[in-house]
């Protein structure tokens, strides 16, 4: 029987391990490129939905939408041991201007106030919001106690909703809107999806009738640029407007 040369034995050996690493180095780079897709994927799918982030339920019967929830839970913790303190309130203050002001364009700026809004709140402060489960009940309710008149969406006249068929139209804050304001609404709407744009007038306080709006050539009709977020927006601000200078 030949002796195989230790020399040819010790190119194989290295052959085979060069083999190996090569696999190896396969393996992982499309594990990391599968991480990548599912990261970036996780990330387009928060950037189309602003609420996603959100630590608040909305899943339970006539949820506000999370913006909403934080507005009036904030407004309400004033009455208990978890109101927002004057360092908080000067963090806040900027990121609520800022989505009053009208100038965010696009829903991922808008998850981003929001994740800071979050973020600032304490942990005991978010679960005291979302143990309130507030709806649009909780809203109407709060408004009339502070004489606050909301808005009223309805199908037909001057000041309803543009319900199916050309019923109505868009009348109330909407109408009161400088040319400069309707056109930033109109271009946001623009660049949203028929889900978000469904999503942005619930956040405003109106309510989508089933199947949704149907305006001109079957678009997604606009909502009063003011509506229920304007009006809860001016009470909170002024809030934290005067705790943030104590």
């Amino acid at each position: 029987m030949k002796r195989v040369p230790a020399s040819l034995l010790i190119l194989l050996t290295l052959l085979f391990l060069a083999a190996c690493g090569r696999n190896g180095d396969t393996e992982t780079a499309s594990a990391d490129e599968a991480a990548g897709n599912v990261s970036q994927e996780s990330s387009d799918q928060s950037a189309s939905n602003p609420d996603s982030f959100s630590a608040l339920d909305r899943s339970y019967e006539g949820a506000l939408p999370p913006t909403n929830q934080l507005i009036l839970g904030i407004l309400k913790l004033e009455d208990t041991n978890d109101a927002v303190t004057s360092a908080q309130a000067s963090t806040l203050l900027p990121l609520w201007q800022a989505l009053q002001s009208g100038t965010i364009q696009n829903q991922s700026e808008r998850a981003a106030i929001l994740r800071q809004i979050e973020g600032t709140l304490t942990d005991t402060q978010i679960d005291a919001i979302g143990s309130m489960q507030l709806t649009v009940t909780d809203l109407g309710d709060w408004a009339q106690s502070n004489g606050i008149e909301l808005p009223q969406f309805r199908q037909g006249g001057g000041q309803g909703q543009r319900g199916q068929g050309g019923q109505g139209g868009f009348g109330g804050a909407f109408a009161d809107m400088s040319e400069e304001e309707r056109a930033a609404f109109r271009e946001e709407m623009q660049n949203l999806s028929p889900e978000e744009r469904q999503e942005r007038l619930r956040e405003m306080g109106v309510e989508i009738p089933e199947g949704g709006f149907r305006g001109q050539g079957g678009g997604q009709g606009a909502a009063g640029g003011g509506g229920r977020l304007a009006l809860l927006l001016t009470p909170l601000i002024e809030l934290l407007q005067s705790k943030a200078t104590l």
